[in-house]
């Protein structure tokens, strides 16, 4: 069945071949292009679409055509991840599934033809997160507003993957194919070990944390080869500043850096702490926000991720408040109105906009 081999090509099982038949049965004519994307709608919003083996494509594929023909206003996949109002969607979803080929069609003996790399593409909303299985067995949850790229078969002497958001590494062991991830400034690099990244590309720092094992920090110079910084030990985490982004108060009087710089700093700063608190860092893989007198600005982040929101502060001072808490499975509107029993503020939620003032 065609609904079938599609949705393997999309969880990632396919073989080189079976991939490359996949690709030369979408692009032969448009309606084929047509079939190929409802099916991938239906596996996008598909609830388990972290377990391909128990996907029924041809159940979801006839749910999906009937709900189209019948041109049912009801059906906006986009809908079932925004819940501003109500709970955060914390199904695993895997958003937005793409395959990009390198040198896709090449010459090789014979008629043969084989598909040279072949790489996905997986993102996650506002309000969302997912789970991946690399085909080595290393899991990946990925952060909300989070995007990694990964090959479909890792081949070679090493196994890289690119990261842009946050994720949760448990990475296979293998000690003959070391595994990195590279960010936007730092490339971390191990051989089966347990970590979390967080690397937004608008943030103006970079923190990596050891859970297991230990890992490797390098420098990315675009044109220059990377340069070794530190290795870590489980329960550190790393802190790395950058030139751009945006940058809390707190990030810039822990690294030193004068408040009138935050938004013009001509030097990185690299920071390592001790024994930082494992459960704090990893909350958000497990449904949960913990925060430890943290300030209400740098919480605003985390509640924007997770509620697929946005927070607008009238009042400069409200932003330096600070709170302790931990929040599991409760509305945004349920949030923010726990903080205000220790705190005067008030908010306003419109659409997705949520206005606080004093």
């Amino acid at each position: 069945m065609i609904e079938d081999k599609v949705v393997k090509f999309l969880s990632g099982q396919a073989t080189e071949e079976e991939a490359l038949e996949i690709m030369q049965w979408k692009n032969s004519n448009e309606e084929n292009r047509k079939t190929f994307r409802e099916i991938e709608i239906a596996y996008n919003t598909s609830e388990i679409v972290t377990d391909p083996e128990k996907f029924d494509a041809s159940a979801a594929y006839s749910g999906l055509r009937s709900t189209l023909k019948r041109n049912s206003p009801a059906f906006v996949p986009a809908r079932r991840l925004k819940q501003l109002s109500g709970y955060a969607a914390t199904a695993f979803l895997a958003i937005s599934l793409t395959w990009v080929a390198q040198n896709y069609l090449k010459s090789g003996s014979g008629s043969q033809h084989t598909a040279d790399a072949i790489y996905q593409s997986v993102e996650t909303p506002a309000g969302a997160k997912s789970l991946v299985t690399l085909e080595d067995g290393t899991r990946v949850w990925l952060n909300a507003k989070s995007k990694l790229v990964y090959p479909a078969r890792f081949s070679g002497h090493d196994r890289e993957v690119q990261l842009e958001g946050e994720g949760y590494f448990d990475v296979a062991k293998d000690k003959s194919k070391p595994f990195t991830v590279k960010t936007s400034h730092l490339a971390v690099r191990v051989l089966g070990t347990v970590f979390n990244i967080k690397s937004y590309p608008e943030e103006g720092q970079i923190e990596a944390t050891l859970l297991e094992g230990k890992i490797t920090l390098d420098r990315i110079n675009s044109g220059s080869p990377e340069k070794q910084l530190l290795q870590l030990k489980p329960n550190e985490q790393a802190t790395f500043i950058k030139k751009e982004g945006f940058l809390t108060e707190d990030a810039a009087r822990a690294a030193n850096i004068p408040l009138s710089e935050i938004n013009g700093r001509q030097e990185e700063h690299l920071m390592v702490a001790e024994h930082v608190d494992p459960e704090s860092v990893t909350a958000w893989k497990d449904d949960k926000l913990i925060f430890k007198n943290e300030t209400f600005e740098s919480i605003a982040f985390k509640l924007e991720r997770r509620y697929d929101a946005k927070i607008v502060f009238e009042d400069e001072t409200i932003k330096n408040y600070r709170f302790s808490g931990v929040f599991t499975e409760i509305s945004i509107n349920e949030a923010l109105k726990a903080l205000q029993f220790t705190s005067g503020f008030s908010f306003k939620i419109e659409h997705h906009i949520i206005t606080i003032r004093r």
